[in-house]
């Protein structure tokens, strides 16, 4: 039996599941980086930092930071205290002195592709799946092994964070 439905009848139906299943508008979130910058006062690395994320910014998100004379991370996250557990950790930006790379062979790993960073610096996105999926990208500049790592996240965003922050310099 087919349906006779005027074209604005249609269009009624149409147009709420258009929006239902559209993705939704991003926008950049800013990272407080004079805030974090003395949080990593004890590295003696060059701090690259973005100041920018690419997440919709209707989920506040919490900075939280830990540096070492050879490394620093910085966690982004859904809750103030969230310390990287599971359901409120988004992702990081990290960096170790004479750092490993990342181990392309361990079990979970669902992509490996080596990217091209804005200034031309080869990196390696990974993502590794289990009860959820965490994308990483790692890219190293002299003796530093930078890493970037998002929850459930997309090759491009890593891309446009590792890209913000080497276009931003050493902080």
């Amino acid at each position: 039996m087919a349906l006779n439905l005027s074209p604005l009848k249609l269009l009624s139906i149409a147009l709420p599941l258009v929006t239902l299943f559209a993705h939704p508008v991003i926008a950049d979130v800013t990272v407080p980086v004079q805030k974090i910058l003395p949080d990593l006062h004890d590295t003696q690395i060059p701090v690259l930092l973005p100041d920018r994320l690419p997440f919709d910014s209707d989920s506040p998100l919490y900075f939280n930071s830990t540096a070492a004379s050879d490394s620093y991370e910085v966690s982004f996250e859904y809750t103030p205290d969230c310390r990287q557990a599971t359901p409120c950790y988004l992702g990081s930006l990290s960096a170790q002195q004479n750092g490993e790379p990342i181990d392309t062979t361990l079990e979970g790993t669902q992509e490996v592709r080596t990217i091209e960073l804005s200034d031309g610096t080869a990196a390696t996105f990974v993502n590794f799946c289990g009860a959820y999926c965490m994308a990483r990208l790692e890219w190293q500049a002299e003796d530093v092994v930078y890493t970037v790592t998002i929850k459930n996240g997309e090759e491009s965003d890593l891309v446009e964070i590792a890209n913000v922050a080497i276009e931003a310099g050493v902080r």
